[in-house]
């Protein structure tokens, strides 16, 4: 199902439209301009984004973390991606986006051009 949003790629007023989709049971699959493709899943998901710049290589294993990678979108300006995730594991989700409490989890990746801290926060 495709659906038509205007956001700023990666804020958090996407991010929050994107967590009430996955928990209506629709997960982001794709983004082209201002639409979002999702796909019907029955299983709960928390969608998270991030920025990171061109030249910083990213790989997201899922045999070494629990996020699986959703979709990226290649930005021009600034020439960043922004890379959509999600996990499907309940002790990683935190409480209702919009909420005061915020846990963050932090990940160090080497890549070719040195090492990129990620932040999940949720």
């Amino acid at each position: 199902m495709w659906r038509y949003q205007m956001a700023v790629k990666g804020s958090e007023q996407e991010l929050r439209w994107l967590n009430q989709q996955a928990q209506r049971g629709q997960l982001l699959r794709r983004i082209r301009g201002n639409w979002y493709q999702f796909q019907k899943t029955a299983t709960r998901y928390q969608v998270f984004s991030e920025y990171v710049s061109g030249n910083v290589a990213t790989e997201i294993d899922d045999q070494h973390t629990p996020f699986e990678l959703l979709t990226r979108l290649q930005l021009t300006k600034p020439a960043v991606q922004v890379i959509y995730t999600g996990t499907a594991q309940t002790e990683l989700q935190g409480a209702a986006s919009g909420s005061s409490g915020r846990t963050v989890a932090v990940e160090n990746c080497t890549g070719a051009t040195g090492t990129l801290v990620k932040c999940y926060e949720y």
